[in-house]
């Protein structure tokens, strides 16, 4: 993957919707996920799985247009079967070098990008799609078409 993406792929990464599968990480006494170390092709170097609570404080989206705060712009809740929505999450320390945030919200990182070589590497802690298509928002699914867009559409290996 490391040498598809350096010669001029793209490539997506999504390391969300886990929500209640045992397998994913591992809980220390205090019942929190430990710190998973990611490979140096994806530009964050760690996360972990959690949630940032059930609306989008502090809602952050940077590549469309500039930056915009979009909380309470009429993105859909983060709620799945009356519980948090569950995300792998990144704090800003943990963006690589070539590493970018492009959505953060509540002090995480929750989608990131980066150029690598001659492509791109995107990652998404939360299932981008699902939210989506679950909740049906049109702000969230303009806001997402858009930074898509911005991400990959101008490299042409999509």
């Amino acid at each position: 993957m490391s040498q598809y993406v350096r010669e001029g792929g793209n490539l997506f990464v999504d390391t969300g919707w886990q929500y209640q599968s045992q397998d994913w990480g591992k809980i220390n006494g205090g019942g929190e996920s430990f710190p998973i170390d990611l490979p140096e092709i994806l530009p964050i170097k760690q996360l972990k799985w959690g949630d940032i609570g059930t609306s989008w404080e502090s809602l952050r989206v940077s590549g469309i247009g500039g930056e915009k705060n979009l909380s309470n712009q009429g993105w859909a809740d983060l709620i799945w079967d009356d519980n948090p929505w569950g995300m792998s999450l990144a704090r800003p320390e943990d963006l690589r070098e070539f590493g970018e945030a492009l959505i953060t919200a509540s002090g995480k990182v929750i989608v990131a990008e980066g150029n690598l070589g001659k492509g791109k590497v995107v990652w998404s802690g939360m299932n981008l799609f699902s939210h989506t298509s679950h909740y049906e928002s049109e702000s969230e699914n303009d806001d997402y078409s858009e930074l898509l867009e911005k991400i990959f559409i101008s490299y042409k290996n999509l």
